[in-house]
């Protein structure tokens, strides 16, 4: 009769051990979750960051690097946190500064203003989105 009881305080302790294990695993994996979700959102804004960065280096304009340097402060002062409703605003800053850099050669000055006045809006468009909570 001892060694039934021995038995199953062994066998209630390591279900109990495995039930606490499997609760940490889960527990770990949306943190990671998480983690990944933050780390995407960030890398918008550092992409818009450093291609701007590319473009200047690339570029002899002075209004146009003025215009560069304002899209990187507006970058670097808006919110990390991403949403759907604003997927579409990321996407196309990010396509027009694709578009910039694979034109450098044969864009004028005037075309690459306007690209990048372009992509400042759509950037305080999304933000102005992600302020209201849409």
């Amino acid at each position: 009769m001892l060694v039934l009881f021995q038995y199953s305080v062994e066998a209630f302790i390591t279900g109990i051990y495995l039930i606490i294990l499997l609760i940490t695993i889960v527990v770990n994996n949306r943190i990671a979750d998480k983690d990944n979700a933050a780390d995407a959102e960030k890398q918008l804004l550092n992409n818009i960051y450093v291609k701007a960065e590319f473009l200047k280096s690339k570029l002899s304009e002075s209004q146009v690097i003025e215009e560069l340097s304002a899209l990187q402060e507006d970058s670097r002062y808006s919110p990390t946190k991403s949403s759907s409703a604003v997927k579409e605003y990321e996407e196309q800053i990010l396509s027009n500064l694709d578009e910039i850099t694979r034109d450098i050669e044969k864009e004028e000055p005037e075309g690459m203003l306007s690209k990048i006045k372009n992509c400042r809006d759509l950037l305080k468009q999304r933000n102005l989105m992600l302020k209201k909570g849409m």
